[in-house]
Parts: C-alpha cells; structure tokens; sequence
C-alpha cells in the first residue's frame, strides 16, 4: 500500500518517528544563545585573550548534550514499542545505517553552522532573536521535520530542495528508509559537503568581521 509521495504506511511511520528524534534531539541552539547572550553583555571581550576556538568549544558542548538528548530518546522510543508491543515491518540494512549516520553528522554540522552564523548578527544587531526564531520555523519546514518534503506542492519541493535545511532531517531519513537511490548517493554526499564547506566559510567570514567590529565599538 502506497502512501501519498510515494512513503508506505511503514515507511510514513518510521519517517516520523526518527524525524521527530531528530528534531527533538538535534533541534536545539544553545550555542548560539550563548554567543548572542556573551556579545551583548560584553563578556565576549574576555574571551578575545584566550588561546581557544571559541566556534569550536560552542561546537562540542552543544554536541555532548546532543547525543545524551539522542541515546536518551531513542531508548524511550525502544521500551515503548517493547511495552506496546508495535512494529515496523521495515527491514534497515547496514550500509542504510552507514549512509543515515554520514548524512546525519554532516546535517549537525550544517544545522549548527546555520544558526551559529544568525547569532553571529549580534555583532551589528540590538536584537537577534526575531531572526533565529524566523529561521529556524522556516527550518522546520524546509527540513522535513513534520511531513516528508514529498507531500509539498512542486513549487515548494523545488524550493526546499535548492536550500541546505533538507540535509538536517529529509536527507538522513530517506537514506534510513532506502529511499536514496546508488547513484543519488555520492551526488547528495557532495553537495551537503559543499554546502558545510560553504557555511564555513561564511561563518569564519562572519566572525572576523564581528570581532573586528566588536573592537572598535569597544576602543
């Protein structure tokens, strides 16, 4: 039986479950409160004569919690289908687990990159928070986080899938479910490298840019 975008009953349900582990995990953005919140009290100056990577430490700490947040509910998930005694008639493969974690590590980059670079702004803006909180519904959206992107109007697939949000969610679930095909693969693979490459960038343009700034409004 055929769902609408082409998912199964099966495959509709496993999407919205490991979607909704995914957003509940990985769908936090401390680090970037953290950034904002340091900037406009003026304790960012202490950490300009420190000998660290501050994107990087902001980078691990949100990531530690981020994996206790995904074992913790990936296990609550598992006692509640014990307890309920519920099933997926849905056979996953080793090398869909290998594609779903490569794909699920280079949407936590993405995803941080996105939001760290928004708080960033905090730099030349009184206010930041409107503009996270604006992204990061549209993020939901463009993720996949509530539907599969399969059941939008062809204008909005067309949207989203030029943008770097699907990798965050879509991408990692549809390569859980099989969904990718050999050939889309390595296509995909390269093209949310490209964009991590490109956030990157962005973010360390960015930071420069602030951090000069910020010196000069402080002299």
């Amino acid at each position: 039986y055929v769902n609408f975008g082409g998912y199964t009953r099966d495959q509709m349900i496993a999407y919205l479950l490991f979607a909704g582990i995914i957003t509940s995990t990985f769908w936090h953005t401390s680090s970037g409160d953290a950034i904002i919140d340091a900037i406009r009290t003026g304790r960012f100056s202490k950490y300009l004569v420190k000998p660290m990577n501050l994107t990087a430490n902001h980078f691990i700490a949100e990531m530690m919690g981020n994996v206790f947040r995904f074992v913790f509910s990936a296990a609550i998930v598992f006692i509640l289908f014990l307890v309920f005694n519920a099933s997926i008639s849905i056979v996953f493969s080793w090398s869909q687990f290998l594609f779903f974690s490569v794909f699920l590590m280079l949407g936590i980059g993405i995803r941080f990159l996105i939001f760290y670079c928004a708080a960033l702004l905090a730099f030349w803006m009184e206010e930041v928070w409107g503009v996270t909180f604006l992204i990061r519904v549209f993020a939901d959206i463009a993720a996949g986080s509530f539907v599969p992107l399969a059941l939008f109007a062809p204008f909005w697939q067309g949207i989203f899938s030029i943008l770097p949000f699907k990798f965050i969610i879509s991408v990692p679930v549809n390569a859980l479910l099989g969904r990718l095909a050999p050939h889309e693969i390595i296509a995909t693979m390269l093209t949310a490298l490209g964009w991590l490459l490109g956030l990157a960038m962005l973010t360390w343009f960015t930071w420069r840019r602030g951090v000069r700034h910020y010196s000069a409004v402080g002299d």
